[in-house]
């Protein structure tokens, strides 16, 4: 089996290390599989931009420490991915909207999630049908503002 990244072929042990985050290959470029004739294609991550935020949330300003920014892809599985730390917005049913997914990566039913949150408590992220990743905590917690939201290892099926 080999994996090829663009046009450069590099083995297997080489693309296990590329998967984990070392040697040439970046988090940010498409991975492409192939063996015997089938072809599995992993898209890169997609940044939330700036101007993609609302109700005040935007990137964790300590990203620079090693955490990442907000952003997204869909697996070969169709399986969608969330990564980054947002901080400064507002908390609540309705009024935690921190991004909104393109049409393709959103789920057919909403999807309820438990993510860390600052300082030190879980908080709860939705993904509802609309495509509205939503921080919200339960009473009586409405639109609360907190520091910081993680992101990170929030995964659900898109429906195509």
């Amino acid at each position: 089996m080999t994996v090829r990244r663009d046009a450069l072929r590099v083995g297997l042990v080489a693309s296990v290390f590329a998967l984990c985050g070392r040697g040439a290959a970046r988090a940010t470029d498409a991975l492409v599989i192939e063996r015997d004739g089938v072809k599995i294609e992993q898209e890169a991550w997609k940044a939330v931009s700036a101007s993609d935020f609302k109700n005040g949330w935007v990137n964790w300003k300590e990203s620079a420490e090693g955490y990442g920014p907000a952003g997204y892809f869909r697996d070969s599985l169709g399986m969608v991915h969330l990564r980054g730390v947002v901080q400064d917005g507002i908390v609540g049913w309705g009024t935690g909207v921190i991004f909104t997914l393109p049409a393709s990566y959103r789920p057919q039913y909403r999807s309820v999630h438990t993510v860390m949150s600052s300082p030190g408590e879980f908080g709860q992220l939705e993904v509802a049908t609309n495509g509205d990743v939503i921080a919200a905590f339960p009473d009586p917690f409405p639109a609360a503002k907190i520091r910081a939201f993680s992101l990170d290892g929030v995964i659900f099926r898109a429906l195509r």
